[in-house]
């Protein structure tokens, strides 16, 4: 019988290829296979600590106190010991974090470590105030953070090797803000998702691809993101009602100054109100030559939040699909009262959406100048391909025979009409 162990004499590389094929829990069961096996796997990349990890090795029971305990110790004996590896990805997804000066340790230490990504997630409780020796991890590429509180030392000059970073009801005060944000020259893809402390989010990274911004403040500027493509923004209710920005005559112009590279655009919430405020351009000085697709949220009888659309529109020649999401706010600005012109009069001069595919409009109601925007688009769009809208309940009957009278720029144009009047009265 061979007795050679050929399993422990693979190749290291292929040895650790093995290990991440595994979860953390599986990889540790491997040290029953020999001596050699016993603390091999320590040298797994990517550590991977949670409540269930927890629960199903706590010897003591599901009970919340000695899930927290073994949690804390599995944490400890891991990253305590020499042979843990260099890169690393310390996951951390819990329900609840106590106990939080052992953890406080756990970063202390591997900090004097090479670490490629740490993932802290907690999911209830008071957020989490990191330890300041996070801001020595200056060539980390991954960070994500949910219920945590940030506070940067005043030395701190950023992450030079952050690429990805994902908030989630993070709390920091502006200082901290702009260290991390600006001084990240590599950072490309960007989250921040309902976070608090500061009111103005000026995002400065030059290789930034992707950002998604969601949460309550006054401003928001992109400079220097020549490179972004993808942006994702909702802002919710704010205190300022359309507030300008200092030296600005349009939020419009200012948000798009250093676009110019974006293809894909997403303005919920709020969104619509900030872009609304200052005088609005017939035309943003520089055209969104690349912009593909736009979604965005409006209230279709603000005609300032119209012209708002219509000069982003105007200056968006390449354009292919479009979402629209109506909401009713009650207006109070008129037609007549902004510029005593009906709209196709004057509001859709020099709109030329010659490569849009798709139109898509959710809770349209039978108001002229929702129907006026529906005409245009549907004859004035030679490339459309597919129109759908979602009524309204209020929306009334005749509407879809209405939209059949409206002449047609492309013969390959379909419209698709949902009644949510219809479907209640199916159901």
């Amino acid at each position: 019988m061979d007795d050679v162990d050929r399993l422990s004499n693979l190749p290291v590389e292929l040895l650790e290829e093995i290990l991440m094929k595994l979860s953390l829990k599986e990889a540790a069961r491997t040290g029953v296979l020999s001596k050699d096996w016993k603390n091999k796997w320590l040298s797994h990349p990517h550590l991977q600590f949670n409540d269930q990890f927890a629960v199903s090795s706590c010897p003591n029971g599901p009970a919340q106190a000695s899930v927290r305990n073994h949690l804390l110790c599995s944490i400890n004996r891991v990253v305590f010991l020499d042979t843990a590896p260099r890169h690393e990805l310390i996951g951390l997804p819990l329900s609840d974090l106590q106990g939080v000066s052992d953890f406080d340790r756990c970063i202390r230490h591997l900090s004097k470590r090479s670490v490629n990504a740490i993932t802290l997630e907690i999911e209830k409780g008071d957020r989490y105030e990191l330890h300041s020796s996070l801001y020595s991890f200056h060539d980390m590429g991954f960070l994500k953070l949910s219920n945590c509180a940030l506070r940067a030392p005043l030395a701190f000059k950023g992450f030079r090797g952050l690429t990805t970073l994902h908030l989630e009801q993070v709390t920091m005060d502006q200082h901290t803000f702009d260290r991390v944000i600006c001084n990240s020259p590599l950072l490309q893809e960007l989250k921040l998702l309902d976070f608090g402390g500061f009111s103005v989010a000026k995002i400065r990274a030059p290789n930034l691809r992707s950002a998604t911004v969601r949460g309550n403040f006054h401003h928001i500027a992109f400079e220097q993101t020549f490179n972004l493509t993808s942006v994702s923004v909702c802002l919710h209710e704010s205190t300022d009602q359309n507030p300008i920005v200092a030296g600005s005559t349009c939020n419009l112009i200012m948000f798009f100054a250093d676009l110019p590279s974006l293809h894909t655009l997403e303005l919920k919430g709020q969104s619509r109100k900030y872009l609304a405020a200052g005088v609005i351009p017939k035309r943003l000085p520089t055209l969104c030559l690349s912009l593909n697709y736009l979604f965005i949220t409006i209230d279709f009888n603000n005609v300032l939040e119209r012209r708002a659309v219509f000069c982003l529109l105007r200056s968006s020649p390449n354009l292919r699909h479009l979402v629209i999401w109506l909401v009713y706010e009650g207006s109070n600005i008129s037609e007549t009262e902004a510029d005593g012109t009906r709209p196709e009069e004057e509001e859709y001069d020099g709109i030329a959406l010659t490569q849009l595919r798709s139109v898509s409009i959710y809770y349209i109601s039978h108001v002229r100048c929702q129907m006026d925007f529906i005409k245009f688009v549907l004859g004035h769009c030679p490339s459309l391909e597919k129109l759908s809208l979602q009524a309204r309940l209020d929306a009334g009957p005749s509407l879809p025979i209405d939209l059949l009278r409206f002449p047609r720029a492309s013969s390959l144009a379909r419209i698709r009409y949902d009644s949510l009047s219809l479907r209640l009265a199916q159901n």
